[in-house]
């Protein structure tokens, strides 16, 4: 019997776990490749979210302003072999560890990953506030002569994860702007053309981004 519970226990976590995982996918099913000003990189922002740009980054706030994903920009001087990008991530992480810690966060989780290929690191954080526990993700990583420092805030795992998955499709390189056919040629019958497009946008920055910034972090 007591065996038995344990189990059903286990499959309530698997399955809530799993339906975590399929609402933070579901963010980026219906998105729009959107790109820097400055072709540093692209990202696919989910239908409703807004983009907004300014002089030390970007930050994609979620429809209803009370979420949002900011990205840090560092130019980055004198980095020239791997082991020198990846000790100035590692410094940048311990620096945003001790920030976070200024304000009741601790780090709970550190890993290594890549973003596009690029070695990175992340830090997972829980935040003791007035209105709760919050949990907290940054993840930081050097491409060409940038630090790029993200860090996003979510009172649910579920945000949490929708925000995790929208950074997990950060690109570097442009994604194909013109419609490509492919023909396909059957072994039997004429052949058929497969078409795909992408879509790549550059939004500018609006005149009140700073206060839905302000009022989102």
């Amino acid at each position: 019997m007591v065996y038995m519970r344990s189990r059903a226990n286990n499959l309530k976590w698997i399955i809530s776990g799993m339906t975590l995982v399929i609402l933070a996918l579901t963010a980026t099913a219906f998105a729009e490749v959107v790109g820097s000003k400055d072709g540093l990189f692209w990202m696919d922002v989910p239908q409703g979210w807004q983009w907004y740009e300014d002089n030390g980054g970007v930050t994609v706030v979620n429809p209803t302003g009370n979420h949002a994903i900011r990205i840090d920009i560092e130019a980055r001087d004198g980095i020239r072999i791997d082991e020198d990008a990846k000790q100035l991530v590692r410094d940048a992480m311990a620096a945003k560890i001790q920030e976070v810690a200024l304000h009741n966060g601790k780090a709970v989780l550190k890993t290594q990953r890549k973003v596009d290929g690029v070695f990175s690191l992340q830090s997972g954080f829980i935040i003791s506030a007035s209105d709760g526990m919050r949990q907290a993700t940054a993840v930081i990583f050097f491409h060409g002569r940038y630090l790029f420092n993200i860090y996003f805030e979510a009172s649910r795992e579920f945000q949490r994860l929708e925000m995790e998955a929208i950074v997990d499709t950060i690109k570097f390189e442009p994604p194909k702007k013109e419609e490509e056919k492919i023909e396909v040629q059957a072994d039997a019958g004429p052949s058929k053309v497969q078409e795909s497009s992408s879509q790549v946008s550059v939004v500018p920055v609006e005149d009140n981004a700073a206060a839905v910034i302000d009022n989102a972090l």
